[in-house]
C-alpha cells in the first residue's frame, strides 16, 4: 500500500504539495549547536527558541548550575569525551584543584562508562 490506496485524486495532490512543504520546512529548522569532543556539532533538531536539542539542553542547564566549581567531566559520549575527561582530572590534580578521593571516584566512574560505550559499540556492530 502506498499514500495513493488512501486518498482520492484532490487529496493525493494537496498531499504532495504538503510533503514538500514538510521537506523544505525540516532542512530549515535550526540544528543543535552544541559541539562534540571530536570538534562535530550534533545534528538533531533544536527545541524550539533554543540553541540546543532537548539531551544537550538538559546538560547545559546542569553545567550552568555547577560554573563556580571547576568542570572535570564532558558530556561522555564516546572514547574522545572519555579521554578528555582523564586529561581534565589529571590537570586538577596537578593543579590541587581536585582532592585525590574524589579523582579516584570520578575515573571509576569513568572506567564503567567506558565499558558501557565497549558494549554499545558492539551491540551496534
Amino acid at each position: 500500500m502506498d499514500k495513493n490506496d488512501f486518498w482520492s485524486e484532490g487529496e493525493r495532490e494537496s498531499f504532495g504539495e504538503w510533503e514538500l512543504v514538510d521537506d523544505a520546512k525540516a532542512s530549515d529548522t535550526p540544528r543543535c549547536q552544541f559541539i562534540k569532543s571530536d570538534g562535530e556539532t550534533c545534528g538533531s533538531y533544536a527545541v524550539k527558541n533554543k540553541r540546543f536539542c532537548y539531551f544537550h539542553g538538559q546538560t547545559a542547564e546542569g553545567r550552568k548550575k555547577n560554573r563556580k566549581k571547576a568542570s572535570y567531566i564532558p558530556v561522555l559520549e564516546d572514547d574522545l569525551a572519555v579521554q578528555m575527561a582523564v586529561t581534565n582530572i589529571c590537570r586538577g590534580l596537578a593543579e590541587e584543584s581536585l582532592e585525590p578521593k574524589r579523582a579516584a571516584t570520578l575515573l571509576y566512574r569513568l572506567q564503567v562508562a567506558t565499558v558501557a560505550l565497549r558494549q554499545k559499540r558492539k551491540s551496534v556492530n
